[in-house]
């Protein structure tokens, strides 16, 4: 974004009552954002630590935060297993894709095909699409909006992703119904 488009959000809030509060939570978001974008170019666009160091991520990340990726902190504490565990199965299954982070680092750290990756969301599979492509790795994945279809590509043993904000339990059904 750019200042006008920011000063012309900023006056939409307080033309809107919004409070101090809001007006200042909103500039934060967008100092984040230029943060970000700053990071991404610094770096490349590539993960710099941690066991998926070297992947290319995009300028942005859906429904998340950027930089955390782009530093290798990014749930840190899964990263390690979740590798590990990806390393001992023949296909993985990212439930909540989203922009396809999960899916383009387990497809170009291990040699598993295929590389499933789920959302509700055209907007987020069109970027995980577009993450496996600048990771040259869109050959090993699929992506698809429809869980059955997805259920239906596994192939042998499968390690299974689950990331949709509440409605785990219910993902979980339909893969075993």
């Amino acid at each position: 974004m750019n200042a006008q488009e920011i000063a012309t959000a900023i006056k939409s809030l307080f033309d809107k009552n919004a409070s101090t509060y809001d007006v200042l939570r909103v500039a934060a978001h967008f100092r984040r954002l230029e943060l970000e974008a700053h990071l991404h170019q610094k770096l490349n666009g590539k993960i710099c630590d941690g066991p998926f160091a070297g992947v290319k991520c995009l300028s942005s990340a859906y429904a998340s935060t950027l930089a955390p990726k782009l530093l290798g902190t990014y749930e840190k504490e899964l990263q390690q297993l979740l590798l590990g565990l990806a390393l001992k199965v023949d296909c993985f299954l990212d439930v909540g894709c989203a922009e396809g982070y999960y899916t383009s680092c387990i497809a170009v750290a291990t040699t598993l095909k295929p590389i499933i990756g789920v959302d509700i969301s055209s907007e987020a599979l069109e970027l995980a699409q577009k993450s496996a492509l600048l990771n040259n790795v869109l050959d090993k994945c699929y992506f698809t909006s429809d869980l059955t279809d997805a259920v239906g590509r596994v192939k042998g043993s499968a390690l299974v992703m689950i990331d949709v904000d509440g409605a785990e339990i219910s993902v979980i059904k339909n893969i075993f119904s």
